[in-house]
């Protein structure tokens, strides 16, 4: 069955969400394989390393954050009033979720495995608030970078002027910094102004004002992100450059922005998404920050009760994603969904 590009979960674009769901899923891959890696398992990657390339998921799911944030917010920005409400969906979209998720596993860590956290009172604050590097639950180190991001944007809605001035200078300082190599060196609230993965929010950022100010261009702004993307990637390859070298970040932010704004033009084409798709983008939040306990788990019991090397490579993974997609929808709906739907009606 397929849903129309038209319609999507909450209400969101089909196409858009499918991208979503898919980065998701690539990372729950990556990290499903390399979990395999650990000596009382298999002691080797699963799938000769097949999925190494999913941590390319976040690099799409930041260019994504900027598109999104100036889309559905372009309404809001030189309305200052409007700043409260921007602040209260962006928080209630994401923390709730997180505590609950990051909860649930240092309480796993209490009481099931041997090298326990060593929890205080400000650790917890901390990891609350997202300001521990590196938080107990690790994978959550986007969420610092989003929500540095997010709060910058609050700028864009007290004053457009104000706003429009800090974000183009943010971007020529940041393009200077990293020429120097200057990202490099950095750290505190420096850190995250001037990250490589800041080239994926600007980027998310330009797609949407051309999408929603010249969209005649995008089939055009597509082809460029994807010549020059391929074209930084294949200089990463040749020069034997690794993944945190800045070329690589610039290569992929393009790469990212050409396949969003192909998801666009689907979109615009009204081409048909198939539902399960579209229904695994509206989980995709959740799946992005449990997928490492369904799985973690799941491979340490068949270990322990001594299975694990009598079944294939092929169905220990599967089973381990879709407990992983299984407790991500759990979480979605009885958690994340409802929390949603009460902060809309909160702050309508």
């Amino acid at each position: 069955m397929n849903a129309p590009a038209s319609t999507a979960a909450t209400g969101r674009m089909a196409s858009i969400e499918s991208g979503r769901g898919l980065a998701a899923l690539a990372v729950s891959f990556l990290h499903g394989a390399n979990m395999m890696s650990a000596p009382q398992y298999q002691g080797r990657v699963g799938f000769g390393g097949l999925f190494e390339y999913g941590f390319l998921g976040v690099d799409f799911f930041f260019v994504l954050s900027g598109f999104i944030i100036v889309f559905v917010h372009h309404t809001d920005i030189g309305v200052p009033h409007r700043a409260f409400r921007y602040v209260w969906r962006r928080v209630t979209r994401i923390l709730p979720t997180y505590w609950l998720i990051a909860s649930l596993s240092l309480l796993l860590n209490q009481l099931l495995q041997r090298d326990k956290a060593i929890v205080t009172p400000l650790y917890l604050v901390k990891n609350v608030l997202l300001l521990d590097s590196p938080l107990w639950l690790a994978i959550a180190w986007t969420l610092q970078h989003e929500f540095f991001f997010y709060f910058a944007f609050v700028v864009m809605i007290l004053s457009r002027v104000a706003g429009s001035i800090l974000f183009v200078a943010w971007a020529i300082v940041c393009a200077v910094a990293w020429f120097l190599g200057a990202q490099k060196v950095t750290e505190g609230l420096i850190y995250y102004a001037l990250n490589p993965y800041m080239a994926m929010f600007f980027t998310g950022m330009a797609l949407s004002f051309i999408y929603t100010q010249r969209r005649a261009w995008l089939p055009a702004t597509v082809v460029v992100l994807a010549v020059i993307g391929l074209a930084l990637w294949a200089h990463v390859l040749a020069a034997g450059l690794d993944r945190w070298s800045m070329p690589r970040y610039l290569g992929v932010a393009n790469i990212c922005g050409a396949l969003l704004g192909s998801l666009l033009i689907l979109h615009d084409r009204q081409v048909r998404i198939p539902t399960v798709l579209v229904w695994l983008g509206s989980i995709s939040y959740s799946l992005y920050l449990v997928h490492l306990f369904p799985i973690g788990y799941f491979y340490a019991i068949l270990s322990r009760i001594g299975l694990y090397g009598y079944l294939p490579e092929i169905v220990v993974f599967t089973i381990g994603q879709a407990l992983a997609i299984f407790t991500a929808w759990l979480i979605f709906r009885f958690v994340e969904r409802p929390i949603i739907r009460w902060a809309h009606r909160k702050v309508p």
